[in-house]
This record gives structure tokens, sequence and C-alpha cells, in this order.
């Protein structure tokens, strides 16, 4: 190296400005090349020490690239990379555009999970965990616009709920305004609760919001709605179908 700076404590190497302005210390790492081209490495900070042979390992690094070097139109992306039994592997990226990848090269979306591939079984990417173990404790994801605050959002949540785990919906009434309210929940026997039930009676279990109406115009008791696909004089309403398998059904119909 050109420069290589020693000591025996970890009190190696300190940049200080006694500036008086808003801005603070800048460490730039500039590849002055007279023929720049895409894909091109510009610069890495590596994190290297010793293995139990005695041997300089790099155990992990960060690594910047010149994606496209058009003037004008210049694109960039960071990649960040760590050994595993004893091989160096990009790990995470982030793109010219802001998306993050995790374990994947080309991110599409603002997070782009990546796992490796099976065929028998269903594969763990995402996990967001709350440590405390109390009932009704959980995690939610938030799905919506503006600050995807709850009075802008849908919400989808799972959660111990005493016995088992349960996973609930939310949405909101009145945008930015109101906050999440509980409208589904799958409870830990798989059970079905619509609306907010105190409990649940039956595999679906439906919470009504209203009462018995006789006006044409009005409602009746607000909770299941069962409509053809297709309207029209002569044709069948809908229908509830009963039965025990096979062929023996017997049906409600309007």
């Amino acid at each position: 190296y050109q420069t290589q700076i020693e000591a025996t404590d970890q009190n190696v190497l300190r940049l200080v400005t006694d500036s008086d302005d808003a801005n603070g210390v800048e460490l730039v790492l500039q590849k002055d090349s007279a023929s720049p081209a895409d894909n091109d490495n510009i610069g890495n900070i590596y994190f290297q020490g010793n293995d139990d042979g005695g041997n300089a390992t790099f155990f992990a690094s960060m690594e910047a690239f010149s994606d496209d070097v058009s003037n004008n139109s210049e694109n960039g992306y960071i990649r960040f990379r760590t050994r595993n039994d004893g091989t160096m592997a990009e790990r995470v990226r982030i793109s010219s555009g802001g998306n993050l990848g995790i374990a994947r090269t080309n991110p599409q979306y603002r997070i782009h999970l990546h796992t490796a591939p099976t065929n028998s079984t269903q594969v763990t990417g995402l996990c967001i965990a709350n440590d405390a173990s109390n009932s009704g404790v959980g995690a939610k994801i938030n799905l919506g616009a503006g600050n995807g605050y709850d009075s802008t959002s849908a919400g989808i949540s799972g959660f111990y709920d005493g016995t088992g785990t349960s996973l609930s919906l939310f949405t909101t009434a009145s945008y930015a305004s109101s906050g999440h309210v509980e409208r589904l929940r799958i409870d830990n026997n798989g059970d079905i609760l619509i609306n907010s039930p105190p409990e649940a009676s039956g595999r679906l279990t439906i919470r009504g919001g209203g009462a018995y109406t006789v006006s044409n115009s009005g409602k009746a008791l607000e909770g299941l709605d069962i409509q053809p696909a297709t309207v029209g004089d002569g044709n069948f309403g809908g229908a509830i179908s009963l039965g025990c398998g096979g062929n023996g059904r017997s049906a409600i119909a309007a």
C-alpha cells in the first residue's frame, strides 16, 4: 500500500475539521480514470483480519460501482459482501434507483428479497418479531398511501392470542382522520371472525352492522350477502349449500 498506519490499539485514524459552518468531514474515494466504463469498480472498503491459521483474510466489504458513466445520466450502486464458509459473496445491494436487494443483484422493488430455491417447503424470507410474549403482542405491516400511518393505510397483523397465534386485517373508515379497525381475524383454530364478534361460534362468524329493514332501498341484516354473478328476471339469487360430502346437499336459495 502507498500509505499504511500501524498502531498497538484501536485508535488508528481520526479526521477532524474545525470549521464553524454546517458541513462535516468528507472522506472521498476517487477513481480518476481516463477511460471510464460502465460497471467500473470505483472504490472499496475491506474489513480484514487473520484466520486461525494466521492468514490475512477479508471477512466483509463495501464496494461501489459506476453502473452507467454517460455524462449527465450517470448511475451508481453499492454492494455489500460477507464471507460464509470461506467464500466471499454479495449479500445486499442498493441500486442506482434506491431499491434494496437482499440476496438479489437486480432489485426491482424498494425491498426485494431472494432466497435459495427449494421445492419441498415454504421459505421464511422476512420475519418481523416482537420480543415480548404477553397475550395480544405481535407485529403489524401497514400497506397504504401518504405517510403509511394507520389513518392512511390498511394493515395486517400477526399476534399471540393467549393460546396460539392469530392473523388480523385492518382498514380505516375515513382517510387521514381515523385509525385502524380490525375487520377480519383468523384465530388459532382456523376460525374466521368478521367485524370483530366477541368470540367465534363456528368456522365463520359474522357480526352484523345493523338491523332488519323492510324498505326496498334498505339493507337486510348486515352480515352475509350472497349475490349471483348475473342479475335479471327469472334468475336465481344467492344460495347457501349445506352438505356432508358427495352429492348429499341441501340448499337455501333466493
